[in-house]
This record gives structure tokens, C-alpha cells and sequence, in this order.
């Protein structure tokens, strides 16, 4: 009984690890956190601008769908309020406007990734589609920008979207 209690002490005292092991592991966890969140967060923006991406075709796609079922010009644009179409695509709310520049569709867009139209020849308004699904000439690319990432998205005088996978 004597031999089996000592050896029973042994085990217990030998169980775990000591505070240097202990502070050893948690500064080489702590490192690996930090790194993992500088690539997390670089892949994350890129996957957001991404998807980004894709909703733009498609609502460059609905813009110009809606001016040929309306026989009506319809534009693409940013606004401030949400309410009316801002020169230059300035404003967060994104939305399928009038000729006249007044919303009919309010459209959601994700908040971290700023959009901007370049149109060609400095056209830099809304991009607009005639009644007959043909833009005014216009044709340019979106720039959408999320942290350092940088994408463009090519529209043609169709309306045709290039760029997109």
C-alpha cells in the first residue's frame, strides 16, 4: 500500500506543464492570430468586392431590362437621399432613376465598397438606357474599390457587361 501511494504521488506531480511551457504556447498562438487576421481580412475584401461585382452586372442588366418593358429611359445612379440622381455618382444610395433623375427603385448595395462610374468622353452621370435598350452613347467602366482592392466592371454602348466572371 506504501509503494502504490508514492507512485501515485509521482504520477500527480508529473501531470501538466510548467508556466514557461505554458507562456511559450500562448505567445506562439498570439503570433499566429495576428497574422491569420491581416490574410483573413484581405480575403474577406477580396471575396466582398468580388460578389460586389456580380451585382453590379446584374443591376446594370435590370436598369436597361426595365427601360425596354417601360418604353422609357431609365438610369442606373448614386444619390444621397436616395431620392434624386447626383452628378458625378456621388452619395451611398443606389438606385433605377428617370429621365428626369427622380427614383423608382431603391437598389441595395454592399456599404464598404465605394462605386464610381468613368464614362467615356468625361460623361460621368448616370448611365442611362434609352426605350430601346441602348445607352446614349455611353459606354465606360464602374471602379469599385474595398480597402486596397480595385476592380472594374466594362459596360458597352449595348449595354453589354464585360468583366464579370
Amino acid at each position: 500500500m506504501k509503494y502504490l501511494r508514492r507512485e501515485v504521488e509521482v504520477e500527480a506531480a508529473s501531470e501538466g506543464f510548467s508556466h514557461l511551457e505554458c507562456l511559450c504556447v500562448v505567445a506562439i498562438v498570439s503570433v499566429l492570430f495576428a497574422l491569420a487576421g491581416k490574410v483573413f481580412y484581405e480575403a474577406g475584401a477580396s471575396c466582398h468586392i468580388h460578389q460586389a461585382k456580380g451585382l453590379l452586372a446584374e443591376l446594370v442588366l435590370q436598369t436597361r431590362l426595365q427601360a425596354l418593358r417601360d418604353h422609357a429611359q431609365r438610369c442606373l445612379c448614386l444619390s444621397q437621399e436616395g431620392q434624386r440622381c447626383e452628378p458625378h455618382w456621388q452619395g451611398n444610395h443606389l438606385m433605377i432613376a428617370d429621365a428626369s433623375g427622380q427614383q423608382l427603385l431603391p437598389l441595395s448595395w454592399p456599404n464598404p465598397i465605394s462605386l464610381h462610374w468613368q464614362g467615356n468622353l468625361a460623361h460621368n452621370g448616370p448611365l442611362c438606357f434609352k426605350p430601346l435598350g441602348f445607352s446614349a452613347g455611353q459606354k465606360g467602366h464602374f471602379v469599385l474599390r474595398c480597402g486596397g482592392q480595385v476592380e472594374r466592371l466594362w459596360v458597352d454602348f449595348r449595354g453589354n457587361v464585360f468583366g464579370a466572371e
